[in-house]
């Protein structure tokens, strides 16, 4: 039996965050794809499909809101989770009421978002 990998799309503006999670989940047998921004992004979801987005909030050019709008009015039903310093409690219930399944605050433990991403994919035993 072949298991299926997961696709992760990881999206933040910072390089440092992109490399240390991609190579993360690489490591760990995810097929992951990388987006700089929240343009791009949209790009990757609507040509990849992708099981499960790491999403960034605060981005130059399209913030991970917009996004997360986009995939809520084109009906596009893919796992959130928010990756952000921006913490506050309205931050945090925009990114909820936007779809998110889980807000985790930078900086990133990343025992936390592998065992999140873990959790949201029901990948746990």
């Amino acid at each position: 039996m072949v298991l299926k990998k997961h696709k992760i799309l990881v999206v933040d503006d910072s390089d440092n965050n992109l490399f240390l999670l991609e190579e993360i989940l690489l490591d760990y047998n995810y097929e992951v794809f990388t987006a700089k921004g929240g343009k791009e992004a949209v790009e990757i979801i609507r040509n990849e499909e992708p099981d499960l987005i790491l999403l960034d909030i605060m981005m130059p050019d399209y913030s991970g809101y917009n996004v997360m709008e986009y995939m809520q009015s084109n009906k596009i039903d893919t796992h959130v989770i928010v990756i952000s310093a921006r913490t506050s409690k309205e931050d945090i219930a925009k990114a909820h009421k936007l779809g998110a399944k889980v807000f985790i605050r930078k900086p990133l433990i990343i025992t936390h978002v592998l065992d999140k991403i873990e959790e949201v994919l029901n990948l746990k035993s």
